[in-house]
Protein backbone atom coordinates (compact mmCIF):
# COMPACT_ATOMS: atom_id res chain seq x y z
CA UNK A 1 0.00 0.00 0.00
CA UNK A 2 1.19 3.14 -0.64
CA UNK A 3 1.35 5.86 2.04
CA UNK A 4 -0.86 9.06 1.15
CA UNK A 5 1.87 11.32 3.09
CA UNK A 6 1.94 13.46 5.99
CA UNK A 7 4.64 11.27 7.90
CA UNK A 8 6.53 14.67 10.03
CA UNK A 9 10.22 14.86 9.91
CA UNK A 10 11.89 16.48 12.78
CA UNK A 11 13.31 19.21 10.90
CA UNK A 12 13.56 23.04 11.63
CA UNK A 13 11.27 24.39 9.60
CA UNK A 14 9.74 28.00 10.11
CA UNK A 15 6.33 27.70 10.87
CA UNK A 16 5.74 23.54 11.00
CA UNK A 17 7.67 20.36 10.11
CA UNK A 18 8.58 18.95 6.61
CA UNK A 19 5.76 16.48 5.68
CA UNK A 20 6.43 13.30 3.60
CA UNK A 21 4.15 13.67 -0.08
CA UNK A 22 1.43 11.66 -1.38
CA UNK A 23 2.22 9.30 -4.02
CA UNK A 24 -0.92 8.20 -5.46
CA UNK A 25 -2.96 9.75 -8.09
CA UNK A 26 -4.88 12.57 -7.90
CA UNK A 27 -8.18 13.72 -9.38
CA UNK A 28 -6.38 13.33 -12.97
CA UNK A 29 -5.30 9.83 -12.70
CA UNK A 30 -1.71 10.62 -12.95
CA UNK A 31 0.85 10.28 -9.54
CA UNK A 32 2.66 12.49 -7.02
CA UNK A 33 0.00 15.20 -7.28
CA UNK A 34 -0.99 14.95 -11.31
CA UNK A 35 2.77 14.62 -12.52
CA UNK A 36 3.50 13.63 -15.85
CA UNK A 37 6.06 10.68 -16.64
CA UNK A 38 8.66 13.23 -17.57
CA UNK A 39 8.08 15.81 -14.58
CA UNK A 40 8.60 12.62 -12.24
CA UNK A 41 11.66 11.26 -13.81
CA UNK A 42 13.04 15.06 -13.34
CA UNK A 43 11.94 14.46 -9.87
CA UNK A 44 13.62 11.16 -9.31
CA UNK A 45 16.45 11.75 -10.39
CA UNK A 46 17.35 15.33 -9.53
CA UNK A 47 15.08 15.87 -6.36
CA UNK A 48 14.24 19.27 -7.28
CA UNK A 49 10.63 20.07 -5.75
CA UNK A 50 8.62 21.47 -8.59
CA UNK A 51 5.66 22.70 -5.73
CA UNK A 52 8.50 24.69 -4.37
CA UNK A 53 6.84 24.39 -0.69
CA UNK A 54 9.82 25.31 0.78
CA UNK A 55 11.80 27.91 -0.21
CA UNK A 56 15.40 28.69 0.92
CA UNK A 57 15.02 31.79 3.28
CA UNK A 58 16.19 35.39 2.31
CA UNK A 59 16.82 35.68 6.22
CA UNK A 60 15.79 34.00 9.04
CA UNK A 61 12.57 33.90 10.32
CA UNK A 62 10.57 34.31 6.71
CA UNK A 63 7.52 32.06 6.94
CA UNK A 64 7.42 28.97 4.85
CA UNK A 65 10.91 28.99 4.15
CA UNK A 66 13.54 26.30 5.48
CA UNK A 67 15.83 27.46 7.56
CA UNK A 68 19.64 27.45 6.28
CA UNK A 69 20.97 24.60 8.30
CA UNK A 70 18.51 22.02 6.95
CA UNK A 71 19.80 22.46 3.22
CA UNK A 72 18.74 23.67 -0.30
CA UNK A 73 15.28 24.49 -0.03
CA UNK A 74 14.79 23.98 -3.95
CA UNK A 75 15.53 20.47 -3.50
CA UNK A 76 12.73 17.39 -1.63
CA UNK A 77 14.50 17.33 2.12
CA UNK A 78 13.46 13.92 2.84
CA UNK A 79 13.41 12.13 -0.05
CA UNK A 80 16.09 9.83 -1.43
CA UNK A 81 16.82 10.89 -4.40
CA UNK A 82 19.80 10.16 -5.03
CA UNK A 83 19.19 6.93 -4.81
CA UNK A 84 17.09 6.82 -7.08
CA UNK A 85 18.84 8.82 -9.80
CA UNK A 86 20.46 6.18 -11.38
CA UNK A 87 17.79 4.50 -12.59
CA UNK A 88 17.21 3.68 -16.30
CA UNK A 89 13.75 5.17 -17.84
CA UNK A 90 12.81 1.43 -17.76
CA UNK A 91 12.84 1.38 -13.71
CA UNK A 92 11.38 4.59 -13.15
CA UNK A 93 8.54 4.43 -15.85
CA UNK A 94 7.61 1.25 -14.22
CA UNK A 95 7.57 2.76 -10.57
CA UNK A 96 5.52 5.79 -12.34
CA UNK A 97 3.13 2.85 -13.76
CA UNK A 98 3.10 1.34 -10.44
CA UNK A 99 1.40 4.75 -8.58
CA UNK A 100 -0.81 5.50 -11.65
CA UNK A 101 -2.59 1.72 -10.78
CA UNK A 102 -3.23 1.96 -6.91
CA UNK A 103 -6.48 3.77 -5.89
CA UNK A 104 -6.29 7.86 -5.16
CA UNK A 105 -6.21 8.66 -1.41
CA UNK A 106 -7.21 11.83 -0.58
CA UNK A 107 -5.03 13.62 2.06
CA UNK A 108 -5.83 17.13 3.22
CA UNK A 109 -3.11 18.17 6.29
CA UNK A 110 -5.15 17.35 9.56
CA UNK A 111 -2.86 19.93 11.80
CA UNK A 112 -3.44 23.48 10.25
CA UNK A 113 -0.08 25.06 10.17
CA UNK A 114 2.01 22.53 9.31
CA UNK A 115 3.75 22.21 5.94
CA UNK A 116 3.75 21.31 3.13
CA UNK A 117 0.68 22.18 2.26
CA UNK A 118 -0.14 20.01 -0.62
CA UNK A 119 -3.94 18.79 -0.94
CA UNK A 120 -4.76 15.46 -3.20
CA UNK A 121 -7.87 15.52 -4.21
CA UNK A 122 -9.93 12.29 -5.77
CA UNK A 123 -12.46 14.01 -7.31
Amino acid sequence: MCSPGGTNFAFPVVGGVIQSRNLTPDKTGLPEGGRTLEEFITIMRTGKDLDHIHPPCPTVGTDGCILPTVGDGDLLQVMPWPFFANLSDYDLRAIYEFLKAIPCIAYTPGTPGLLPVVYNTCK
